[in-house]
């Protein structure tokens, strides 16, 4: 028997179907652990719509159209004899595989479909603000004659996946988000079975103001124990989607650029994107510098500096460039700068 399945029942199935990199439309349907879709989807205009049924069940996220790829995965028993287009089909996925910064992916069969996460990562990070209890994320990609097949195909077998004590218990998104409305549903439970109790307890004791002192006492210091431990989980999430936040541009990408721009005879000290504005604090929100990357670093004249600056111009990267400080340094008689871009 399943524990988990039991008691959470059914999951929420939200599709997003992406038309080119920027946009997608979103539509949400419910599946039954019965193994069937329970209703037909409905179209969403924003996460915000079904902001509350969202945080209330687990999520599989269904990624499809624009921009999801799909590679054959091949058999590792099958090695000799590959051809060179296996041979490059193979080194693209085992570096799919190897980088979830950089892509989002899921594998079925012997077949890997996937996305660059950095198109996905607006749709993400709404998720994350309304709190979302996202279990699972599968790429789907099929012809529109077998889509719905095929997704609710996709869907049964990530449902049998992840809805299990093993997930649960893995320190990952999905194993926190399956704790939490196991949680949730048990304490309705109990709550329900200690009321119960003191009902009975008062038809047939004469002592029942005793016992029901010491048990609302007992049950309101889990529920204040509980809070607290609610408040500390809030406080960590919200300072992971702080650090989480991104530039408009990749991490690795943009970095990539502002070094293929850089003078040979510079020398970069420091690259920060979003740097933190203060040290960061307990129960404070983390501050950062959003969508701004300072360079600092060393150069033998203004020149240099200068046609750094033209280079990071020509990028066309950054709405603003700034040059902030200009320093000699009489250490070794060179220009020490730094550099404010914004993004």
């Amino acid at each position: 028997m399943n524990v988990v399945k039991l008691i959470l029942n059914n999951c929420l199935v939200l599709r997003a179907d992406y038309t080119d990199a920027g946009s997608c439309s979103l539509s949400l349907a419910v599946y039954d652990r019965g193994g069937g879709m329970e209703s037909e989807s409905r179209a969403l205009a924003s996460v915000e719509e079904a902001k509350k049924e969202l945080s209330s069940r687990p999520v599989i996220l269904i990624l499809s159209g624009y921009g999801v790829i799909a590679k054959q995965v091949q058999d590792p028993g099958a090695a000799g004899g590959k051809s060179a287009e296996k041979i490059s089909a193979d080194s693209i996925v085992d570096k799919v595989k190897s980088n979830d910064q950089e892509f989002v992916w899921s594998e079925g069969g012997k077949v890997l479909t996937f996305m660059r996460r950095e198109q996905a990562a607006p749709l993400l990070e709404q998720l994350s603000g309304a709190k979302a209890k996202l279990v699972d994320i599968v790429c789907f990609k099929a012809a529109d004659s077998n889509a719905r097949q095929g997704i609710q195909a996709s869907v049964a077998a990530s449902y049998d996946r992840v809805m299990t004590l093993r997930t649960m218990l893995l320190p990952r998104q999905a194993g926190s988000a399956l704790c939490l409305l196991t949680v949730a549903r048990i304490r309705l439970g109990l709550l329900g079975i200690v009321l119960l109790l003191l009902l009975v307890n008062a038809m047939v004791s004469g002592g029942v103001r005793s016992n029901y002192s010491q048990v609302h006492g007992a049950l309101q210091a889990a529920l204040e124990s509980r809070g607290r431990q609610d408040d500390a989980a809030r406080d960590q999430q919200q300072k992971l989607a702080d650090f989480s936040r991104r530039p408009p541009y990749g991490y690795a990408w943009l970095s990539d650029r502002i070094a293929g721009a850089l003078p040979d005879k510079i020398n970069l000290h420091s690259l920060a994107i979003q740097p933190l504005l203060k040290p960061v604090e307990e129960n404070k929100k983390v501050q950062v510098a959003e969508s701004v990357v300072v360079i600092r670093g060393m150069a033998p004249r203004s020149e240099e500096i200068s046609l750094f600056t033209a280079a990071l111009h020509e990028l066309g990267i950054a709405t603003r460039i700034r040059l902030a400080s200009v320093e000699q340094n009489r250490d070794n008689n060179m220009l020490d700068f730094k550099i404010e871009l914004e993004l």
